[in-house]
């Protein structure tokens, strides 16, 4: 709404009083001015101290209330408003982005491909997916080429140093009925990692070239991620 107003306490109407002698101060009428009315925050920001209204031009910042939350999906620090020629302040406040707490794009560890450019920030709880960058290698002991990081409540994702890293990686071979399976929870071998394997029944071997034996070394290679003798 425009605002034509009387300084100094920027009324709409002003008064003044007849004098004794039938006529009013000459000197006492103020000058009309466009001013803006401070407007209220909503909810999650800082309201601004109480103060006179604002002339055209001039700006006022509003920040977030929550600690590590920031403007929008841009991030800003704080929502800037200005008085209009018209008396109006803009941006409306029904028309400010929300206060959140939110993660910035992160960057990716050595191993991993960047994201694409169409990912921006993240609120609280969502997730960005990273991928390992050389084919063929898997994160940590999942043996999926995907990693998932999550935006944590102080705005910010895991540090690197928390990421598993990309590497070949074999997953441990079921040896069937011949011979005994690895302990339950065994890890994927990384390349150059050796299993041994015993005979399933006591006793029993298998030829080894010449010998007979009753165990069998299985090792992780890159070359098409398999096992070997």
């Amino acid at each position: 709404m425009a605002s034509d107003l009387f300084p100094p306490a920027y009324a709409f109407q002003f008064s003044i009083t007849c004098q004794s002698d039938g006529t009013f101060p000459a000197d006492s009428w103020p000058t009309c001015e466009t001013k803006c009315q401070i407007p209220s925050a909503p909810s999650g920001y800082d309201d601004q101290d109480p103060m006179s209204p604002i002339s055209p031009g001039d700006t006022l910042d509003y920040t977030c209330t929550e600690e590590f939350a920031t403007v929008g999906e841009d991030m800003l620090l704080s929502q800037t408003v200005t008085c209009g020629g018209d008396g109006v302040i803009t941006p409306d406040p029904s028309e400010w982005p929300a206060c959140e707490v939110r993660c910035a794009r992160p960057d990716p560890k050595a191993g991993y491909s960047p994201l694409p450019v169409s990912v921006g920030s993240k609120l609280v709880g969502q997730v960005v997916t990273f991928t390992c960058e050389t084919e063929g290698e898997t994160v940590g002991d999942t043996l999926s080429p995907d990693l998932a990081v999550m935006c944590g409540l102080d705005g910010t994702y895991p540090d690197h140093a928390e990421w598993d890293d990309c590497a070949v990686r074999c997953a441990v071979p079921d040896p069937g009925d011949t011979f005994s399976s690895q302990p339950s929870g065994t890890p994927p071998m990384e390349v150059g990692d050796e299993l041994v394997y015993s005979c399933a029944t006591s006793g029993h071997s298998h030829v080894v070239g010449t010998d007979l034996v009753s165990t069998h070394t299985v090792t992780c290679q890159v070359s098409n991620i398999v096992f070997i003798q």
